[in-house]
């Protein structure tokens, strides 16, 4: 930095040496100091494209998304391929809300190049936030298998099959992503909830036990296999995920209150029972489900 500032005093419009100096301040993480290199660099050429491009990231990475996207379309008409530039409008734009820009810019990416997946996978995403969800089924089926976004396009498509109430739809689309190979927790967990929906416990609970060898640790994936457990008519599995997704997270408001309802049901260690529900509402003091387990308790104990 002592060479660079050096440098500047004796040529204060070098770009090359502006540019260093603020891809070392990025280096360092000071990004106001770089954002002050790059803008120093502008006033001494303003078509200086890998400024812009960095000067907009900076902008994007503080959330200041109207600064970035005016860096972005500076660039426009200054660049010999500007499909980079259109995509990184259309994702501020889609962080802004203006969906109807951002499906716009993805659009005239795939007119000049319809095979960029990351365009095709960012429109259908553009799409399902429009509620357009065929033409987010297009855009997804339509991204390339070679594709780093291929599986979680076939998780979107999964996704809008179940929105569109088509449930089988959704699981066979996630059967054949799990017949490629892909062995991805959230698969199993996504899978297991289509099962859930058509009743098929047996084959959810399978799914998420998983799920739960993937990521032994995760109380929630303990949480759900233990309601299905239960919604199996398996108060034994149900209790005994329960008991493991508390003793892995404490703070598991929702299984305190399942475990503690659990036992107040069947009428056994309602003492126990009412300290994991006064547990899960003193994490959460106004779920309804809460305090009407507590209710539940206090009947059964005669109070």
């Amino acid at each position: 930095k002592q060479s660079y500032r050096k440098a500047l005093e004796l040529n204060p419009k070098s770009e090359a040496v502006l540019l260093d100096l603020a891809l070392v301040y990025e280096l360092e993480g000071k990004t106001e100091d770089a954002i002050q290199s790059y803008q120093r660099l502008l006033q001494v050429n303003a078509q200086n494209v890998w400024a812009r491009r960095r000067l907009g990231e900076l902008y994007v990475g503080q959330n200041k998304l109207d600064e970035a996207l005016r860096q972005f379309e500076s660039l426009q008409g200054s660049e010999v391929d500007p499909r980079e530039t259109r995509i990184k409008i259309g994702l501020i734009s889609f962080e802004k809300g203006d969906f109807e820009r951002a499906a716009t810019e993805f659009n005239l990416v795939l007119a000049g190049d319809p095979d960029n997946d990351r365009a095709r996978y960012y429109l259908g995403a553009t799409y399902v936030e429009m509620k357009a969800d065929d033409k987010a089924l297009e855009s997804f089926e339509r991204v390339s298998e070679k594709s780093e976004l291929f599986l979680d396009s076939r998780l979107q498509v999964a996704y809008l099959y179940d929105r569109k109430e088509q449930t089988q739809k959704a699981i066979e689309v996630l059967q054949g992503v799990l017949k490629k190979g892909n062995d991805r927790k959230e698969i199993y967990a996504f899978l297991s909830s289509l099962y859930r929906k058509t009743k098929e416990y047996p084959k959810a609970i399978q799914a998420m036990e998983r799920v739960v060898s993937l990521d032994p640790k995760n109380d929630e994936a303990h949480f759900q296999l233990g309601a299905l457990y239960d919604e199996n008519k398996n108060k034994e599995k149900s209790v005994a995920n329960m008991k493991k997704a508390i003793e892995l997270n404490p703070k598991n408001a929702a299984a305190l209150n399942y475990l503690g309802y659990t036992w107040a049901e069947m009428g056994v260690q309602l003492d126990d029972a009412e300290d994991l529900i006064q547990r899960a509402l003193s994490i959460q003091p106004d779920d309804g489900f809460y305090i009407d387990s507590l209710g539940w308790v206090y009947y059964q104990k005669g109070e």
